[in-house]
């Protein structure tokens, strides 16, 4: 049977799951932080084994990660394939906002999740968001509800750079 790690990026205060069969892992999934050498882990990652609590790995997360924003006040900062840049600023430890430009207007999408590798992945690989675990979107300073049909035309005017009003079914719904 496979025993199932807690890594912490030391960096970030991202968690992972890791099998200790599988080599460790290169990179931090939402920050990029290089984790390993080779088949060994760095000394500054944490890792909790099987009789660590969700309380232990929570709170060294949570402190990590709390640091990290406060570092930068204008919010974690990295680049998608077409070179615009995603902003990605803390609310509480459960909730996150991702702004990204589409046709030169801001559009935040708030996330309520702790895991921001998922997300950060999508959109550094094709510029789209995962709308699992989407709470809301702010367009324009409009609240959107999470309504699987008009998140879906607001990530496909991220995807294509394009205003959301031109992308169809959204000038619908607003």
């Amino acid at each position: 049977m496979a025993r199932i790690y807690d890594v912490v990026c030391p960096r970030c205060g991202e968690i992972m799951q890791w099998c200790k069969y599988d080599s460790p892992f290169d990179r931090c999934g939402f920050c990029n932080y290089k984790l390993s050498w080779g088949e060994c882990w760095k000394d500054d990652v944490c890792i909790f084994g099987v009789g660590a609590t969700n309380l232990d790995v929570w709170s060294v997360a949570n402190s990590i990660r709390r640091g990290f924003f406060d570092e930068r006040p204008r919010g974690f900062r990295f680049g998608l394939p077409d070179r615009r840049i995603c902003a990605v600023k803390m609310r509480d430890y459960r909730t996150y906002t991702f702004t990204v430009k589409a046709g030169g207007v801001k559009v935040t999408f708030v996330y309520d999740t702790c895991h921001l590798a998922p997300v950060a992945e999508r959109l550094r690989e094709d510029a789209t968001l995962p709308l699992q675990d989407l709470a809301e979107i702010i367009y324009r300073g409009t609240s959107y509800p999470r309504n699987r049909l008009i998140a879906r035309r607001f990530v496909e005017a991220v995807r294509l750079n394009v205003k959301p009003e031109h992308v169809a079914l959204i000038g619908e719904h607003m």
